[in-house]
């Protein structure tokens, strides 16, 4: 009886992703057969890169942070106004990660643009999110592709579960997503790791991450702790 169904990577690049699967080949190993990656209106690179590659080599894709970490269901005050701890710099390695990741003038734009779709269409901003990644989206539940929902109550996810049994966005709400992800496609990153370009190293500088997560907030002197865990990582199910 084996150990384990199916073998995933979560958060490597591209390139390791490859080589990963020429290891398992050349030794004999089993190969990775799931990735888990960042995935949302604001955060499509994993379109570019990782889907041809994953169909390629024959893997699902799993798309965690459908919410952008919760980004989509803010508005650009409470995170200015410190109001939301992930996205606060000061708030431990989670905050700078999440702030150096979507905290930047073209994020708040395209939020602000998000509400008003929100407002115009009588949707709400974490129901429009939902739906877009899973019915507009290049997830294919046929192959295996899936979106991994996250919710702290109970209430949450049946509101979850009835959003998406409404079935695809009106087509005008759709086309306006895509104007929202037109606007942050320049200097979107990639996930919560590999937060500015596909060629960072893998041990970033968190100093240089910390300065650049404050250049779009205001200061404060409070300082909070938050724990660190791994941002990649290999995953057996």
């Amino acid at each position: 009886m084996g150990k384990f169904r199916r073998f995933g990577l979560s958060n490597y690049l591209p390139c390791e992703v490859e080589k990963v699967v020429q290891i398992c080949k050349a030794k004999g190993f089993v190969p990775p057969t799931v990735y888990e990656g960042n995935y949302n209106p604001i955060s499509r690179k994993p379109e570019e890169v990782f889907f041809p590659m994953l169909r390629k080599y024959n893997m699902v894709f799993y798309a965690y942070s459908p919410l952008a970490g919760g980004f989509l269901a803010k508005t650009k005050e409470e995170i200015l106004a410190r109001q939301c701890p992930k996205f606060d710099p000061e708030n431990g390695l989670v905050g700078m990660i999440y702030s150096a990741l979507y905290n930047k003038p073209s994020h708040f734009e395209a939020l602000e643009e998000w509400g008003a779709i929100s407002r115009t269409f009588g949707l709400t901003k974490p129901e429009m999110a939902y739906r877009w990644v899973a019915f507009h989206s290049p997830l294919d539940r046929a192959r295996g592709d899936a979106m991994i929902i996250g919710a702290s109550k109970l209430e949450q996810l049946r509101e979850i579960v009835q959003w998406l049994g409404k079935g695809p966005l009106p087509a005008e709400v759709v086309e306006k997503i895509e104007n929202v992800w037109r606007i942050v496609q320049h200097d979107a990153g990639l996930d919560n790791y590999n937060l500015n370009s596909f060629e960072l190293d893998k041990t970033p500088d968190f100093k240089q991450m910390y300065e650049k997560a404050h250049e779009n907030l205001p200061r404060t002197t409070q300082h909070q702790s938050s724990s660190t865990r791994s941002q990649s990582g290999i995953a057996a199910v």
